[in-house]
């Protein structure tokens, strides 16, 4: 999770420079082009973007490190909950709130429920956990 780890430090060490995380994932592969084959890559970058939309629910289940000033979840912490075999089950566990349930703010949460309701919040923020599907086009009236 060292990929993790150096964008949310980039993140918090330059403001200023914070790009969004596939752009991140370029340059990273870059300086590393090595260290990686083409199936490496492509699991990492899978998982880095499955973490990423699950890091609102991660943050809810992971075990936290006490530091002198507040309590901080590593990437680390998030992988092994992850890891976990019940990780799938907690997600209708009634402790964990429904906005960390969806992986969503607080607030996000908050706002779709003012315009929809409640139940449909849920769904609409569940949904957009879901994996984005990959379309393929033709254009059969063009050819080269």
């Amino acid at each position: 999770m060292d990929i993790l780890t150096k964008y949310d430090e980039q993140h918090i060490n330059e403001p200023g420079r914070n790009i969004p995380i596939d752009i991140f994932l370029r340059y990273y592969f870059l300086q590393h082009k090595a260290d990686f084959d083409s199936d490496a890559r492509n699991q990492m970058v899978e998982l880095v973007y499955t973490l990423q939309r699950y890091k609102g629910y991660l943050n809810a289940i992971s075990e936290r490190k006490s530091t002198k000033r507040a309590d901080v979840i590593t990437w680390d912490s998030r992988m092994k909950a992850f890891e976990r075999p019940d990780f799938a089950d907690l997600f209708d566990h009634p402790s964990i709130p429904e906005h960390a349930r969806c992986s969503v703010p607080l607030s996000l949460f908050e706002l779709i429920a003012k315009s929809h309701s409640q139940e449909q919040a849920f769904k609409i923020c569940r949904t957009a956990l879901e994996s984005p599907k990959l379309t393929i086009r033709a254009n059969t009236l063009k050819t080269t």
